[in-house]
């Protein structure tokens, strides 16, 4: 008599599928260090990945998913020009003021990305003014861009090339370059053919070696001064995800009152009943290290 062996039994139930995202997440590079990315920088990345420009990036996929009451690009801008409705070279994208805050929902919303804030100045609205805070043309670090390229390493554009006060890189204690050594041009932090590591008018590469005659050292008169100011942004920009949250406003205002000339006012030089105000450390923001100030 034949024997039969009963059929195994089948989980019809639908497994959950996470969301799909209409762009590759790229992960964000240097988050929480001096040299965390730029969200510009980060736009050129994504367009390179889909090998696909920029301004098509912008124009036909992140604007698609920008909110109406906030679009990267007005419905007045994509009548008046052709193509894409791409405008090249703003800078504010990596500020604290609304079109930061566009250029996020709208990058996140087609990434799936929920940290693409820590890209830009942001976290750090309470504090900053928009006013001369960015650079209107890209910088760079020939050296560093050199060493990611001969360490196989990803080519990116860190957040600090963008500020106006950042002007040396403290890895190569030189001067950070706004003009192409090709054709001599700068241009803004992103172009409609922007690619991070070239120049977005020749193409050419903008890395180069030590030994470079284009290599402009710094004076050793300047050399700390400005040091010390590009590490202090970068200790910043390096505590943006910890500081988040936090009454940034408020702790800056202490701050100031505690590490403020003595001599400037009676208010800062005295307490009442004519004691003198202590000098106390600055508290509330994270070092680099984690510890609290």
């Amino acid at each position: 008599m034949l024997r039969t062996e009963p059929f195994e039994s089948w989980d019809l139930t639908i497994p959950s599928l996470p969301r799909r995202s209409r762009l590759c997440p790229l992960e964000p590079i240097g988050v929480g260090t001096h040299l965390v990315e730029s969200l510009t920088g980060y736009v050129a990345r994504l367009a390179e990945a889909h090998a696909t420009t920029v301004s098509n990036l912008v124009g036909f996929v992140l604007a698609e998913y920008s909110s109406s009451e906030a679009p990267i690009i007005s419905a007045r801008t994509k009548k008046t020009r052709s193509g894409t409705g791409f405008k090249p070279g703003t800078h504010a994208i990596n500020g604290v003021a609304e079109d930061a805050r566009r250029w996020i929902l709208a990058a996140e919303a087609a990434t799936c990305r929920t940290d693409l804030r820590f890209l830009t100045l942001f976290p750090l609205r309470q504090i900053f003014c928009k006013q001369r805070l960015l650079r209107v043309v890209q910088a760079w670090c020939p050296q560093c861009l050199e060493e990611w390229h001969h360490n196989d390493q990803s080519i990116y554009l860190p957040l600090a090339w963008n500020l106006r006060f950042a002007t040396v890189c403290t890895r190569h204690r030189r001067e950070l370059e706004e003009a192409c050594p090709h054709c001599c041009r700068s241009f803004g932090p992103l172009f409609a053919e922007a690619r991070p590591g070239y120049c977005s008018r020749c193409r050419q590469w903008l890395g180069t070696s030590p030994c470079s005659g284009s290599n402009r050292a710094l004076a050793t008169d300047s050399v700390e001064r400005r040091c010390w100011l590009a590490n202090a942004l970068g200790d910043l920009l390096a505590v943006m995800s910890e500081s988040e949250g936090q009454p940034l406003c408020e702790t800056f205002r202490q701050n100031f009152s505690r590490l403020g000339p003595h001599k400037a006012s009676p208010r800062f030089r005295d307490r009442p009943g004519g004691r003198r105000r202590e000098r106390r450390p600055v508290t509330g923001v994270p070092d680099a290290h984690g510890a609290r100030l």
